[in-house]
């Protein structure tokens, strides 16, 4: 199936004041609304993947993989478009990035008194009654092990108590993707590591974010972090995938684009 990779732009004339404004702050459902501009359609199901990335003043281009080809909205949106056929072979390097979400999931028993008012809840976002008294919670893995190790720490918690409480989230957003990257045909490159006599991976993360974008009044809530490293393709096909349909949750609004680059000897 063919893709097109695509990076948008916008004409600032063609926004108000307020929407200006919540571009510039990086409102996620903001931005995930002016993408879906570029696939004017009747109801179809989001078959594209995005990514925001902004300049020192907050202002975005989006980069954009789709199964549909994406048409510019006049006054608004300039687009420019080519055929996305990734070639990439096993043992190919490649430097990468993406913005993801990173969460790991439990399950939650819902008592029976609570079940009508959690399927009362379910549909009024549009979701089917679950007959079963299951469900699933997604846990930002950051935060998780931040709570684990006693987060939100008192004022006088001594240094150290500090020092491994961050340990534990960097460790644990690390952990995320490298537990995951050949599922997506990935094999992390390893660099020395000056602190240690075992070399680390080459996987460096930044600028996290909780966002609660407010659609039809009610927030949405996620986390966002961008990765970035470099790494040897062990799977072209599983690579692809990734690359053209995304990778872990929040896609809708501007998670899950992985972006390689091939390196060259």
């Amino acid at each position: 199936m063919s893709h097109f990779f695509s990076r948008a732009r916008i004409v600032q004339e063609g926004l108000n004041r307020g929407e200006l404004l919540r571009l510039a702050g990086g409102d996620a459902y903001f931005d995930h609304a002016l993408v879906w501009r570029l696939f004017p359609g009747d109801g179809a199901a989001r078959d594209f993947v995005f990514r925001a990335i902004r300049n020192g003043a907050g202002w975005p281009e989006f980069f954009v993989v789709s199964q549909r080809e994406p048409a510019p909205v006049l006054g608004l949106l300039m687009v420019e478009t080519k055929l996305y056929e990734p070639k990439l072979g096993a043992g190919d390097r490649v430097q990468f990035s993406l913005r993801a979400n990173p969460t790991q999931v439990s399950v939650q028993t819902i008592p029976e008194d609570a079940l009508a008012s959690y399927n009362a809840k379910r549909s009024m976002i549009g979701k089917p009654s679950q007959g079963r008294r299951r469900k699933r919670i997604f846990h930002d893995v950051l935060m998780d092990a931040k709570k684990r190790m006693g987060h939100p720490l008192p004022i006088i918690a001594p240094r150290a108590e500090r020092d491994a409480c961050e340990k534990s989230a960097d460790e644990a957003v690390r952990n995320w993707f490298l537990q995951r990257a050949q599922k997506w045909g990935l094999s992390i490159c390893q660099r020395e590591n000056l602190s240690s006599t075992l070399p680390e991976p080459t996987l460096d993360w930044s600028g996290y974010r909780q966002h609660r974008p407010l659609h039809r009044g009610r927030a949405i809530q996620f986390s966002s972090v961008d990765y970035e490293g470099y790494a040897e393709v062990i799977d072209p096909d599983k690579l692809t995938k990734a690359l053209t349909t995304g990778i872990g949750r929040a896609k809708a609004f501007g998670c899950g684009l992985l972006l390689v680059r091939r390196l060259t000897d």
